[in-house]
Formats: structure tokens, C-alpha cells, sequence
């Protein structure tokens, strides 16, 4: 800590002892071989990094010279879909910020409203909207569901009905931090269909080889159908009954609306989504 401040250790160990006797709370407790923060230093670190934010944004200049910015952006990426949508993002930014960097997470934590708020995330994809306190949700796009399945599969040589969807086994993405298990499944329980799910898989890479090497059938959108379908060889059917649009979102934390940079990445994920809108037509 001492280092990433630029103090002496010492410094660092005065400025503790300042801060527990202000608060009342030893703000550290030990935990196996190290320590971690206590609940109250966590509450006293979500304001202070808020207050910090607005001290910041009032000497930053709202709009920043893209080329030559040096920053790296934390963003959640579920499902697997990463795989689909960072290939595109990173054209984009070797031609426009050769010095921007993403760390990029699928983990799928706890609580993802509790990353965007204490700042360990700072821009995620999801297939829900909220109105969570603090958060912003922008919806970047949606997409036709459809059903990948293996070429030749034995019971659609006469094409796909919805008698034979619910009949076949079915493989599915789950994104273990929601409290359903995709934007897929959100729709089809929405909808009161029931399928019968063989297995459940964290990743569309993954849904695409089960069904390639198998007789399961899967629904997904059809932008991660047309890329499993180049990776696998897979064939799309239309489904056999009407569904909502899947639907895309981005989510931060309002203290990040004015950050030129972070404004700048929404729109170019928001560019992203319209491009691919436009080429599955």
C-alpha cells in the first residue's frame, strides 16, 4: 500500500492509526496471511471513493485526446460472450487508443451491483435491465432467439416444431451470479415454456461443442449463433414459436457518467452492438 502511495511504510501505519481513532473501528481485521477491511471501512471506502470521483471529474476536462490516452477499463463480460465480442473491440482500439487496456472478467461475482458500486468493475454486459440505486443501465441492442443444432441431427430432417423442441434434450448457459440462468431462459420462463435441460454449461464456446458432438439442441441468439456455427459447423432453425427479442445491456455506476473515457468506451460497445445489428440484417 505504502508503494502504490508513494509513502514510507511508517507513513502509512500513522495515517491507519489517525483514521481508526477518527472512526472508532480497528478498519482491518486479520484473515489467514494477510488482512482485509472491515464492513465499516468498507462503508467509509464506498464514500470515499465517490468523493474522490467528484474531486476528480471537477479538474478533468470533459473532453480527452482518445490517441493518446493510457488507461485500462475493468469489464465484466459473462457467458462466455467475450470470446464473441472482443476480437471487434480490439480492432477498434488498435486503430483509435493504442494505449488503452481492458481487463476483462466471465467470473460472474456475487454481486455485480456491489462491483460497479466499489469500483472493481467498471463497465459490464448483462441481459437484464435494473434500477438498482446508483446504477445506470443503457440498453445497447437485441437479437432474435433461434436453435443451433448439429448437422444432419436425426429428428429434424423434416425441420423444427415446437413438439420436437420440448421433446429434445437441451443444453444451456448459465451465468451463476443472476438469479436465472440467461437471457435465454428469462424469456422462455416468461413465456411458460419448459424445456428439458441435459446440461448446463458457464460459456457459449461451450454450448456450441456440446451441441456439435451430440443430439442436444441449444437456443441462442443469433449473433452467437452465426459465430458457433463458423467455429462448429452448426445449423440454425428458426424457433418454432414466438419469442421476445434477447435483449443486451450496459450497466455502471452513475459516478462514471461524466468520465470522458469511460463515455467514450460505452459508445464504441454501443457502436459494436449497431454493427452487428446491421449485419445479421
Amino acid at each position: 500500500a505504502a508503494e502504490r502511495l508513494g509513502v514510507t511504510q511508517s507513513a502509512v501505519s500513522q495515517a491507519l492509526a489517525r483514521l481508526r481513532k477518527l472512526t472508532g473501528d480497528p478498519l482491518f481485521e486479520s484473515h489467514g496471511r494477510g488482512v482485509r477491511p472491515t464492513p465499516r471501512a468498507l462503508e467509509i471506502a464506498t464514500h470515499a471513493r465517490a468523493a474522490l470521483t467528484h474531486a476528480n471529474a471537477a479538474f478533468t476536462p470533459k473532453t480527452i485526446d482518445i490517441a493518446s490516452l493510457q488507461r485500462t477499463f475493468v469489464i465484466d463480460i459473462g457467458g462466455g460472450f467475450d470470446a464473441l465480442l472482443l476480437p471487434t473491440l480490439y480492432k477498434f482500439l488498435t486503430k483509435t487508443a493504442p494505449g488503452v487496456r481492458c481487463l476483462v472478467s466471465n467470473t460472474r461475482g456475487a454481486d455485480l451491483f456491489s462491483e460497479l458500486k466499489h469500483g472493481e468493475t467498471e463497465l459490464a454486459l448483462d441481459f437484464q435491465p435494473t434500477d438498482a440505486e446508483g446504477i445506470r443501465c443503457d440498453r445497447i441492442g437485441d437479437d432474435a432467439a433461434v436453435v443451433i443444432a448439429r448437422p444432419r441431427h436425426p429428428a429434424l430432417k423434416q425441420g423444427l416444431t415446437k413438439a420436437i423442441y420440448v421433446q429434445l434434450p437441451h443444453a444451456t448457459l448459465v451465468w451463476t451470479r443472476s438469479t436465472v440462468s440467461s437471457g435465454v431462459a428469462l424469456e422462455l420462463a416468461r413465456i411458460g415454456m419448459q424445456t428439458k435441460v441435459a446440461i448446463s454449461v458457464p460459456t457459449v464456446m461451450a454450448l456450441g461443442a456440446l451441441v456439435a458432438s451430440s443430439d442436444l439442441i441449444a437456443t441462442t441468439s443469433r449473433f452467437a449463433a452465426q459465430a458457433l456455427g463458423e467455429v462448429y459447423q452448426l445449423e440454425q432453425h428458426p424457433l418454432p414459436f414466438r419469442m421476445p427479442p434477447l435483449a443486451f445491456y450496459l450497466l455502471w455506476h452513475d459516478r462514471l457518467d461524466d468520465d470522458a473515457g469511460h463515455r467514450w468506451l460505452r459508445g464504441i460497445l454501443k457502436t459494436i452492438a449497431l454493427e452487428i445489428r446491421e449485419k445479421l440484417g
